[in-house]
């Protein structure tokens, strides 16, 4: 989706699910991409997101918008020894 440096500038954002505010996510995610087809958006801790923040995305997701890539990175706490795991929803790939 990222084909060049312009793109990955004005096209992908990050975000962190915790401390996430609702009005930013709901901008990062209506935003169009300004030189790529797709604008690629990255939520990080997105099993963190708070009951707001979680309805806005499955309300961007119910509207049929065709413009963004939604990629939600979940971590979970693993196993005796606390190390960190990627979650069965890791890669979860929402192409709308």
């Amino acid at each position: 989706y990222l084909t060049d440096d312009s793109a990955r500038q004005l096209d992908y954002e990050s975000l962190h699910g915790v401390k996430l505010d609702p009005e930013t996510f709901k901008k990062a995610l209506i935003s169009l991409p300004a030189v790529s087809k797709k604008r690629l958006l990255l939520i990080r801790a997105a099993d963190k997101l708070d009951p707001k923040n979680k309805e806005i995305m499955l309300e961007f997701m119910r509207s049929g918008h065709a413009h963004a890539v939604v990629v939600l990175d979940c971590v979970e706490e693993g196993g005796k020894s606390g190390h960190r795991s990627h979650g069965r929803f890791a890669r979860a790939h929402i192409a709308v």
